[in-house]
C-alpha cells in the first residue's frame, strides 16, 4: 500500500517525534551499549545505553521491576542478573 502526500508527512512527523528527547533513540548494534543495573530488597532496574554520534550516551531502554516474595530472597548478585536479565 502506498501512502499519499499528507499520509507520508504524518508519518514522518511521527518517526522525529518518536527519536527526540526524551524519548529512547533506536539500537544501533554496530555502536557501543552500556548496560547498567541496581537493585533494592523490593525492586530492580536496569538501563540500556548506546554511544551515539555525536560522543554522548542515549538511552535506548530501560526496566524497573517489584521483586516478589521468593525474588526479594535472592543474595545481591542474583538480584542484580535480574535486570540485566
Amino acid at each position: 500500500m502506498e501512502m499519499g502526500g499528507s499520509q507520508q508527512k504524518v508519518f514522518d512527523e511521527l518517526k522525529r517525534r518518536f527519536v527526540e528527547g526524551p524519548i529512547l533513540v533506536a539500537i544501533n548494534c554496530m555502536r557501543p551499549l552500556h548496560v547498567e543495573s541496581d537493585t533494592s530488597d523490593f525492586a530492580t532496574g536496569a538501563v540500556l545505553s548506546m554511544l551515539y554520534e555525536d560522543e554522548k550516551w542515549y538511552l535506548c531502554a530501560f526496566l524497573s521491576k517489584s521483586l516478589n516474595d521468593v525474588k526479594r530472597n535472592y543474595d545481591v548478585h542474583d538480584k542484580e542478573m535480574l535486570g540485566i536479565i
